[in-house]
């Protein structure tokens, strides 16, 4: 097979240029004639598994038999000897994927417009008897323009009715994304639009707090957590959503599938009836750019005072006098929101070792000369230190002294609890980047890499897969 940096035909259409590339397929925007269309052109190591062949072959067979504005319709399949791909419509957008990794809070007012394009998508394909298998945010296409459509039907999987549900059997393979996968789908039981429903919770999961309910250290503990675990209430990292919006994506992961809405009519009824954000969006988002232009520099054009940042950062040397000057306080700043209330909790406990100095004159009451130049000297603990040290004969001092000591940590231990308690039980790992104004919780940069462990270290394994995956029943 060609090279893909070489390609400038695949066959007949003539390749304007790369759109994407994975490990297994690569996107190219290609035109034949005045028609323009997307090519899914599968690598050459992918092209000799005969698995991953298969599973393009019937993404262009789903999407052939379905016709819907929110999807993506394919209009061929093609194998020769250097080439084995798909044609499909084109469509200039990026994925969710892209939303999820920058910042959500853009992607909250149009949340409900979304919605409404993927919700009838979904359950028009499984009207079709189809079940997609593979809901998550790489799957998802959405414009700025608030445009939809669903796409990569590779994983799907015709629905089991009738006689044939009862007598399904188990699945010889596991099918979808460990981040987004059903319980079920663990268990090799047959899918059904539950099954869809579930993944689809995780994903708006993710979509309001900008993190997946579920994360763990490899892919075994992952599973067990959809098998087992709650997930926790989104407004437990987005203050901004509703109460019915908790019990709604709970209702939509239950362990079970029977607790779960019985078909995509239901999602969208219950959505539409349900208020999901607190406040407007939009003001947040307005709110906190006021908030970063005036703690930024106030007066200086946005644009200016971004690229001033870029040129500081590469080393200043494009940037203009004023931003260079202005620029090198920029970055603290901006990390440290929650920086500013520790200062005055700890600038509190220096009054404490005041008391410690008039509970030492008691001790020190035997000998005379001692107290008094202890009390002339307003240094807290490093004279005492010494003048302990310097008379050995006093003896009963000593014992004496430990009681002051004593006394002392009292006053200083009620604030320390208090500062380190909150932050340990409000802010974990994935709050730290949160600005803290109003109720926004998910903030520009604020996807840690914690947060999607499958996408780090696990990205090859958080891919759509067809073989085995760890037993963990």
């Amino acid at each position: 097979m060609a090279e893909s940096e070489s390609l400038t035909k695949i066959d007949d259409y003539d390749v304007v240029g790369q759109l994407a590339k994975s490990a297994v397929s690569e996107l190219y925007e290609v035109r034949e004639g005045t028609k323009t269309y997307v090519i899914k052109r599968l690598t050459t190591e992918a092209a000799k598994k005969s698995d991953v062949v298969a599973m393009l072959k019937q993404e262009v067979k789903v999407s052939q038999s379905m016709e819907h504005p929110n999807l993506v319709r394919a209009h061929k399949f093609v194998k020769t000897k250097e080439h084995v791909y798909a044609v499909m419509d084109l469509f200039r957008a990026p994925s969710l994927k892209i939303a999820v990794q920058g910042d959500v809070l853009e992607l909250h007012p149009r949340f409900d417009r979304l919605c409404e394009q993927l919700f009838p998508a979904l359950g028009y394909v499984h009207s079709k008897g189809w079940i997609h298998n593979d809901i998550k945010p790489d799957n998802i296409l959405f414009s700025k323009a608030g445009e939809l459509r669903l796409v990569d039907f590779s994983l799907a999987m015709k629905k089991a009715s009738g006689v044939g549900a009862l007598f399904a059997g188990k699945l010889k393979a596991i099918r979808g994304t460990r981040t987004y996968i059903a319980p079920e789908t663990i268990r090799k039981e047959y899918p059904n639009p539950q099954t869809d429903i579930y993944s689809l919770g995780v994903l708006l999961y993710e979509l309001l707090t900008g993190q997946v309910p579920f994360t763990a250290d490899n892919p075994n503990e992952l599973l067990k957590k959809h098998l087992a675990s709650a997930p926790p209430m989104a407004s437990q990292f987005n203050s901004n959503v509703t109460g019915d919006v908790d019990r709604y994506l709970v209702k939509m992961m239950a362990k079970k599938r029977d607790h779960r809405p019985r078909d995509m009519d239901e999602v969208a009824s219950e959505f539409r009836s349900m208020k999901v954000f607190l406040q407007d969006p939009t003001e947040l988002i307005a709110e906190r750019d006021k908030k970063d232009a005036k703690d930024a520099e106030g007066g200086e054009n946005l644009g200016v005072r971004l690229d001033s940042r870029t040129d500081a950062a590469r080393g200043g040397k494009n940037a203009p006098p004023s931003a260079r000057a202005k620029s090198k306080p920029k970055p603290r700043p901006v990390p440290p929101p929650a920086a500013p209330p520790t200062p005055p909790a700890v600038a509190s406990q220096p009054p404490a070792p005041a008391p410690a100095q008039p509970t030492a004159p008691p001790p020190a009451a035997p000998p005379q000369a001692a107290p008094a130049a202890q009390q002339q000297q307003p240094a807290p603990a490093p004279p005492v230190a010494p003048a302990a040290s310097a008379q050995p004969p006093a003896a009963p001092p000593a014992p004496q002294s430990p009681p002051a000591q004593q006394s002392a940590p009292p006053p200083q231990s009620p604030p320390q609890p208090q500062t380190q308690s909150k932050p340990a039980a409000e802010q974990p790992s994935h709050t730290v980047h949160i600005p803290g104004q109003g109720h926004v919780s998910p903030g520009r940069g604020q996807i840690p890499q914690e947060v999607h462990p499958s996408r780090g270290e696990e990205a090859e394994e958080d891919l759509p897969v067809m073989d085995e995956l760890p037993e963990v029943l």
